[in-house]
């Protein structure tokens, strides 16, 4: 209700756009997301094994993409869309830049139309910011969380400018105390 997904989803809920969450993976047969999982890449293991072994991937997946009116955990806010899983982050919750901007071409050329990434690190890359803009002149939509730092240092990629940046609101829409802030941020959610 606070994010107005009800007059969003009069435009839109998702059907036929291919999300590429680019994360720790994906539950398989979670029942919010049965049915619109598309195939993806494990970049830890260098195979197609997708399963997601940290939680993370599961969770973003959901607020992605989980069904509506199922009676089962939450309501995604495109809950047609398809989720491309790209595991580049480990068992450990932990990942690295390489395995990311793998991940960024690979959702590219697989035909992903909106990248998800929710982790990055507080140093810039030149070949991350190379895989960003490679994503943008493709025309895919790079949303990125801005952080859990709770500072307004830069967070990468969330600090591109061809990012679309998301800080971290709480239920009372007030700044969540450790989302990044600053100059570099598209909107709060």
């Amino acid at each position: 209700d606070k994010l107005g997904a009800d007059i969003a989803w009069e435009f839109s809920t998702g059907e036929s756009v291919t999300v590429a969450v680019i994360d720790s993976g994906i539950d398989h047969n979670h029942p919010d997301l049965a049915g619109r999982i598309v195939p993806g890449y494990n970049f830890i293991d260098d195979n197609a094994d997708t399963t997601d072994l940290c939680g993370h991937g599961t969770h973003v997946a959901g607020i992605v993409a989980a069904a509506t009116d199922n009676a089962v955990g939450v309501a995604g806010l495109a809950p047609q869309a398809l989720i491309m899983p790209v595991k580049v982050i480990g068992e450990n919750c932990q990942g690295s830049y390489s395995r990311l901007m793998q991940g960024i071409i690979y959702a590219v050329d697989q035909g992903a139309r909106v990248i998800s990434i929710t982790s990055g690190g507080g140093f810039d890359h030149t070949a991350l910011h190379d895989a960003i803009q490679y994503a943008r002149e493709k025309g895919v939509l790079v949303a990125v969380s801005a952080g859990n730092r709770g500072n307004a240092e830069p967070f990468y990629p969330g600090s591109y400018e061809e990012s679309f940046t998301v800080a971290g609101t709480d239920s009372n829409d007030t700044q969540y105390t450790m989302s990044n802030y600053g100059q570099q941020i598209d909107i709060a959610a």
